[in-house]
């Protein structure tokens, strides 16, 4: 096990190592592993990167310069259209399963979502799906509602995009496609678009899959 300051000074000695390290010991959904502000924002970039990819890949928009916000919420602003549109991000991942296998990590067992202990409550199906991002809509609509009652004119009070990004171990990008077709997800006051994209997966039309959720 190690602790803040041992992460530290592994990955000022060894930054490959770190990144190995950090996305083992995660043991679940690990393609989104950080332990940093550093780490946060490569995720965060590469989040973008692939989202752009395949929206670019769909054809329907012109996509240009990008960049982080380091003022955020939003988390970043994107041009589509020739105007820069923001963009929220936000990780659908299993919380509990993370914090069963952290702890478990920290008694000294090794865990991960194919663990008996785990694999169950990490098992996917469409209630489950559709609970989970109807959540995550809410919890971010209501973010910037709460700015919007606040009038802070320093702040946005909606987002044009919300990016819903997974590296489920068990979400299948087969059922979610059938999913989609069957659940209406409605548009919220202060987000625009939102849309799932998932992450790499060989062999599928789309290197990252991206649905649009409204």
């Amino acid at each position: 096990m190690k602790n803040k300051k041992d992460w530290k000074a592994l990955k000022e000695q060894n930054r490959l190592r770190y990144y190995i390290e950090i996305t083992n010991s995660r043991g679940h959904a690990s393609a989104y592993a950080r332990r940093d502000a550093e780490d946060k924002a490569l995720v965060e970039s590469e989040v973008l990167k692939a989202w752009i990819e395949s929206l670019s890949l769909r054809g329907k928009q012109s996509i240009g310069n990008w960049q982080l916000n380091e003022n955020d919420p939003p988390d970043a602003f994107v041009e589509i259209d020739k105007r820069f549109r923001s963009v929220e991000l936000k990780e659908l991942v299993d919380g509990e399963a993370l914090r069963r296998i952290d702890g478990a990590r920290k008694r000294g067992i090794s865990l991960t979502s194919s663990s008996p202990e785990v694999f169950h409550e990490t098992q996917w199906n469409r209630d489950r799906f559709k609970k989970e991002i109807l959540e995550i809509v809410h919890d971010a609509n209501s973010k910037y509602e709460q700015r919007s009652i606040r009038k802070d004119i320093s702040h946005l009070d909606g987002i044009d995009f919300l990016i819903i990004h997974t590296d489920e171990d068990w979400l299948s990008v087969y059922d979610v496609e059938k999913w989609i077709t069957e659940i209406q997800f409605q548009p919220t006051p202060h987000i625009a678009h939102a849309h799932l994209l998932m992450s790499y997966t060989p062999g599928y039309r789309l290197s990252y899959p991206l649905f649009t959720l409204f």
